[in-house]
């Protein structure tokens, strides 16, 4: 069973925000940088605007640190998100990137999945699948923690992709190796 698609940078910054929102390293790491960017706000404009307009009264001043630190707290998750996207778009155009607009072809076998281009071919057994996401839009086969191979549903050009996910849900066994030939 088989199917063609093709995948661009956005799929990959879509798995970026994916991964990003059910990570919980990435929650941790978000909840840190709220708290701490939050604090500093009202810390910061809350101590600046006391010693450089010492007219204001104090409870005005505290309100408006408040109000900063609250509306930096709200959009820290999305400043971080942004931040990623831009990041992933500046580390993919670092370099020729051959393998990325392409059209690939995802075979299933008994052992796993295979990938291919007019570039590469990469074997997956189902032990190297940790373990596969999916949302309206993508499948992502996790190959590793922050890892996966992505299968843009509108972007199939060739096959029966609903079908073949049944089929994988028949097949995928999480501890098989790939069986070699030796020719």
């Amino acid at each position: 069973m088989r199917i063609r698609f093709k995948r661009t940078l956005n799929d990959i910054i879509a798995f970026s925000d994916f991964h990003y929102s059910h990570s919980p390293t990435m929650k941790k790491v978000v909840a840190r940088y709220r708290v701490a960017g939050a604090l500093a706000i009202l810390i910061l404009t809350g101590a600046a605007t006391h010693s450089m307009m010492p007219n204001i009264p104090l409870p005005l001043v505290i309100s408006v640190s408040v109000v900063g630190a609250a509306i930096f707290a709200t959009q820290a998750s999305n400043i971080v998100k942004q931040k990623m996207r831009d990041n992933t778009r500046k580390l993919y155009s670092e370099g020729k990137s051959a393998s990325l607009e392409k059209e690939v072809e995802m075979e299933l076998t008994e052992t796993g999945l295979i990938a291919r281009s007019d570039i590469m071919e990469t074997k997956f057994a189902w032990g190297a699948i940790e373990r596969i996401e999916s949302t309206a839009d993508y499948t992502f086969f996790y190959i590793s923690p922050v890892q996966a191979y992505i299968v843009p549903h509108n972007k199939i050009i060739e096959g029966n992709f609903p079908a073949m996910l049944a089929e994988i849900g028949r097949l995928y066994q999480p501890g098989q190796r790939l069986q070699r030939t030796i020719a």
